[in-house]
Formats: structure tokens, sequence, C-alpha cells
């Protein structure tokens, strides 16, 4: 009774490839964009700069 994901992958906790570490902050990026847009919108200035923040140090992370 050994459960297996889907396609008998295997992963340990905290092993993340390079690749989906970057697919994952490109993600958040994308909902970031779409949190301010929807904030400024709202005109919801200090929850714009915040979520701008957040996003810069995304992008910092990619680097």
């Amino acid at each position: 009774m050994n459960a297996q994901p889907e396609g008998g992958l295997q992963t340990k906790i905290g092993e993340i490839s390079t690749d989906d570490h970057s697919s994952r902050i490109r993600a958040l990026q994308a909902m970031l964009d779409y949190i301010l847009a929807e904030g400024a919108e709202l005109k919801l200035a200090h929850f714009v700069i915040l979520m701008r923040a957040a996003s810069i140090v995304l992008d910092r992370e990619l680097d």
C-alpha cells in the first residue's frame, strides 16, 4: 500500500529544481500584476506600493 504520486515521480521535501523555482516566481509575479491592477483601480495607494515592493523582491530573486 505504498502510494506514489501520478507518474511514479518521487521528490523529497525541500528539493526544488532551479527551473521549477523560477517558474513559481514568475507565477507569483503574474498574480501580483493582477493584484496591482485591481488595487490601482480601487485607488488603494498603500496596498499598491506594498505589492510593488513584493514584485521588486521577486525580480531580484530571479537574478
